[in-house]
Parts: structure tokens; C-alpha cells; sequence
């Protein structure tokens, strides 16, 4: 059952928190936070389709994998919505 309930929350192939899980993060980060300020860091991978159409999926994966691996060694869980594990 757990298996089951991680494969509904997370991307398959970064582990990343997918965008169920993601959404949930940030309306509980929003109530706990009150009158608190917060943030959110937008990251988006520049030319990201360049890389699938001339490299291919399997290399565009590879750069996802590792870009959610470097991420997740430098945050920390909580700030990355979950860890960054290759399955």
C-alpha cells in the first residue's frame, strides 16, 4: 500500500513530489505560515525540448534525473517537496 500511495504522489522517474503532491506542500506551507512571508522558486530547465529532439528522451531523462539529484543534494527535503531518488 505505501508503494501504492508513493507512486500517486511522486514523478516516476526523479522521485520529485508530482504536481498532487506538490499542490498539498504548498497549501499546508500557506496555512502553517500565517502572516509569515514565504517563497516559492520557479525552476525551469532553458531549451529543455532542444535536448529531447536532438539528443533524445533517454538523454532528456538522464539530465532530469540528475538535475533532481543535484537539487536534492543541496536542499533540503522539505524544501525540494520530497527527495530526489533514482529509481
Amino acid at each position: 500500500m505505501k508503494k501504492i500511495a508513493h507512486m500517486a504522489l511522486h514523478d516516476a522517474l526523479t522521485g520529485l513530489a508530482n504536481r498532487v503532491l506538490f499542490r498539498q506542500h504548498i497549501d499546508e506551507a500557506i496555512e502553517r505560515s500565517g502572516d509569515a512571508s514565504a517563497a516559492l522558486l520557479f525552476l525551469d530547465l532553458d531549451r529543455f525540448k532542444i535536448v529531447n529532439d536532438t539528443l533524445g528522451h533517454p538523454i532528456g531523462d538522464r539530465l532530469l534525473v540528475e538535475v533532481a539529484e543535484r537539487l536534492g543534494a543541496v536542499l533540503d527535503e522539505d524544501l525540494l517537496c520530497g527527495p530526489a531518488r533514482r529509481r
